[in-house]
């Protein structure tokens, strides 16, 4: 039987390059939210101005290659998001986000746990009874 691939299946190799990528980006957003920003809270822009941005034609049918997947993502994402731990945003009680907490959820997502039960998910499990308690 021929081995199937998965077609969001990455190499090593590019997997490790899109993630540094990443976490540039992620490092260059955390700089420009310091005090003094130079990013505003939120782009000056309307709801149409954002569905724009995302466009309105179907989803292809074939995907597109995985770094201008992930850069495309990522700009959409940065451009057009409000950024509740600016040092200007009143709106509501939202810290700003912690870098090791950014860190701790790229790990959470690569470990991806199913926390529902103990023998599926035992670090997770005892992670979560210890918070609680």
């Amino acid at each position: 039987m021929a081995e199937r691939r998965s077609p969001l299946e990455l190499d090593p190799e590019t997997f490790r390059a899109l993630g540094h990528e990443l976490v540039d980006e992620l490092t260059k957003l955390l700089e420009e939210l310091q005090s003094p920003p130079s990013r505003s809270v939120v782009a000056d822009q309307t709801p149409a101005d954002v569905l724009a941005a995302l466009g309105d034609t179907p989803l292809p049918e074939d995907g597109s290659p995985p770094d201008e997947v992930l850069r495309e993502a990522t700009q959409l994402v940065i451009r057009r998001s409000l950024f509740p731990g600016h040092p200007r945003f009143w709106g509501y009680v939202i810290g700003a986000p912690a870098p090791l907490g950014v860190l701790g959820d790229l790990l959470a997502a690569g470990v991806n746990p199913n926390v529902g039960a103990w023998p599926i998910a035992p670090i997770a499990t005892a992670i979560e009874q210890q918070t609680v308690r």
